[in-house]
């Protein structure tokens, strides 16, 4: 996965699923392979502006799933004014994200 290639055809296919959700739905991101700073700085500005994936109407919430711990961090520095206080769970893996999930439930 190359996040300046990719992200563009991720957010397609997860649109069509948020397009047609009958109601807002938790959005997991699963980030397995090491980023670069780069690669992190472009996504979280991709996804987190107002016309952003993690923006659209139908996320009801945003959770990192990374065993990375760089992922995780940068996930809680979108809770600030730069990236108009996005908040976003973290997490090590998806169990725990899902768990996260259906606690909220």
């Amino acid at each position: 996965y190359r996040v300046m290639d990719d992200l563009a055809v991720s957010n397609e296919a997860a649109l069509e699923v948020l397009e047609t959700a009958p109601e807002p739905q938790f959005l997991i991101v699963e980030v397995n392979v090491h980023l670069s700073m780069d690669e992190i700085i472009y996504a979280v500005n991709k996804q987190s502006r107002a016309d952003g994936l993690w923006c659209h109407p139908n996320v009801r919430e945003v959770i990192i799933a990374s065993p990375h711990e760089a992922m995780r961090m940068a996930a809680q520095g979108l809770n600030s004014e730069a990236f108009g206080y996005l908040q976003v769970e973290s997490f090590e893996t998806v169990d725990q994200a899902v768990d996260y999930c259906l606690a909220k439930i």
